[in-house]
């Protein structure tokens, strides 16, 4: 079971951390499976099933993103 903090997220969609964190508090993420010490963690396949289909998302991240995150 792969987990995911904002870092692991970012690092994912190839976006800064801060974007990230400002998609969270603007409620453009899907709530955390889980909150350890107050940090959110999701699951992987949370975020990443999440990110195929949000258009949002979609039209912040580069094409070549969505695309391995779809294969």
């Amino acid at each position: 079971m792969s987990l995911l903090g904002v870092q692991e997220i970012a690092e994912l969609l190839g976006v800064d951390r801060a974007t990230v964190i400002s998609w969270k508090h603007h409620g453009r993420l899907p709530e955390p499976d889980f909150k350890i010490s107050g940090v959110p963690i999701w699951h992987a396949t949370k975020i990443v099933d999440f990110c195929s289909v949000d258009s949002f998302i979609q039209s912040k991240v580069d094409n070549e993103v969505i695309t391995r995150l779809n294969v």
